[in-house]
């Protein structure tokens, strides 16, 4: 390893410690600050605020040592994830610290758009034309993401269970997928009317009406195309 890998890698595990640290101040608030293992042992809460500026400092420190996002860094951190973490936290600036940072969000949402993080296909990012594209099972190639999870079942041999927490019972049924859900999440009437009629997001991102079978798990005539609840409502359609 040369040095200047050494110093990239540094940087990279960084810049990740601050997207958990990011990850849990938006949960939590008041959460503690630890840079080494067991040192303090019980370590004070420190304020959302002062998690904040920690966060905001590792990145700034360390953002121009990253490596720009290419296709070689899918599932670590770059320069545009680094960009990313920066402008979700001037973004929400103002509720975290009480202080506005929109100059400085729009400085580093910038750098994006003009690639100077870097991009996954082409010379800077760019939004897909199809909204589901940047969360399907080829989405490494997708211009729109900078940061990603790698995953790859052939050689991880694990798979993750959000259909467990997303999907009803038998929802299963209608993606000829095999394993089952646990009845599901449901959107609140307040939440889902929030977004506006055109918002594509309505329509694809959230289930509504009634769910079809996949043809394979159709073995009757036509009535047997719908996907039927369980439980509570067994023997009625499922949906929305």
């Amino acid at each position: 390893m040369t040095d200047a890998d050494k110093v990239s890698i540094i940087a990279e595990t960084k810049a990740l410690r601050a997207w958990h640290y990011l990850r849990l101040m938006d949960l939590y608030g008041n959460i503690p600050i630890v840079t080494k293992v067991g040192d303090p042992a019980k370590p004070f809460s420190a304020t959302r605020k002062e998690v904040w500026e920690f966060i905001e400092k590792e990145l700034r420190e360390n953002v121009d040592k990253l490596q720009p996002l290419s296709q070689s860094m899918v599932g670590r951190v770059s320069k545009a994830a680094a960009y990313s973490m920066l402008a979700e936290l001037y973004l929400n600036s103002q509720k975290w610290t009480g202080v506005q940072r929109w100059d400085e969000c729009v400085a580093v949402c910038n750098k994006i758009i003009a690639g100077e993080g870097g991009s996954l296909k082409g010379a800077a990012p760019a939004l897909e034309t199809d909204i589901m594209k940047p969360f399907n099972n080829v989405n490494n190639t997708s211009p729109e993401n900078l940061f990603q999870i790698g995953y790859n079942w052939t050689k991880g041999k694990f798979r993750f269970s959000f259909q467990g927490d997303m999907w009803h019972y038998v929802q299963f049924q209608a993606y000829n997928a095999v394993d089952r859900g646990n009845n599901g999440i449901v959107v609140i009437p307040t939440a889902y009317d929030a977004f506006a009629d055109n918002d594509l997001r309505k329509k694809r991102w959230m289930l509504i009406d009634t769910l079809k079978k996949d043809p394979a798990f159709r073995t009757g005539g036509p009535g047997d195309s719908v996907v039927m609840a369980t439980e509570e409502y067994k023997g009625k359609p499922w949906c929305s």
